[in-house]
């Protein structure tokens, strides 16, 4: 019975957010990698602003936000990126290790898969 109910069309339940990050911990943290993006950061340092374990923050992080905070952070990085090719002109060496990529390959890496584009081709198309 049970191997039906989870092969059937039916539409699931909504994710339930119990034991999720509540707002207060979850903005402490935002804020925390907002102002350490370019930083080496750490799980066991975002667990440390969110006043939990590690394993329990990744738990309550991913309840809260539907994704794991590794994923959440590149998107921070990527976003911080965009801002960063499309108002200035540093090179993307630069903004790598601004917005805390270990090279600028991973960078290139990390934004092609996030955008689709090399940040250099990303950077004209945004400029246009």
């Amino acid at each position: 019975m049970r191997t039906l109910r989870l092969a059937s069309n039916k539409a699931r339940r909504p994710v339930s957010t119990r034991g999720a990050l509540d707002e207060t911990r979850l903005r402490r943290v935002r804020d925390y990698v907002e102002a350490h993006l370019a930083d080496d950061l750490s799980l066991a340092a975002l667990a440390a602003v969110a006043c939990l374990s590690p394993s329990r923050f990744i738990h309550s992080f991913k309840a809260a936000t539907s994704i794991s905070p590794w994923a959440w952070v590149t998107r921070l990085k990527i976003t911080r990126a965009q801002e960063l090719l499309r108002n200035t002109d540093h090179p993307l060496a630069q903004i790598a290790l601004a917005c805390g990529f270990t090279s600028q390959s991973h960078f290139t890496n990390a934004f092609k898969r996030a955008t689709g584009l090399a940040p250099s081709r990303w950077r004209v198309q945004a400029r246009s």
